[in-house]
């Protein structure tokens, strides 16, 4: 789960750089820093759920 996240805002980095004409740290405080508190929330939550169920 970590690293598709983790391809996704690479991405999503370097196609906000692309196609805004910022920078790599404009890009990742506009692109992935207002979505860290849900991804760990998300994550958090996916973690809680797969512990309580037997695969």
């Amino acid at each position: 789960m970590s690293m598709g996240i983790l391809v996704i805002y690479t991405l999503g980095v370097s196609q906000l750089m692309l196609v805004a004409e910022v920078g790599a740290g404009t890009a990742i405080t506009l692109g992935v820093i207002p979505f860290i508190p849900g991804e760990i929330v998300k994550t958090a939550v996916a973690a809680y759920i797969a512990s309580k169920n037997e695969l």
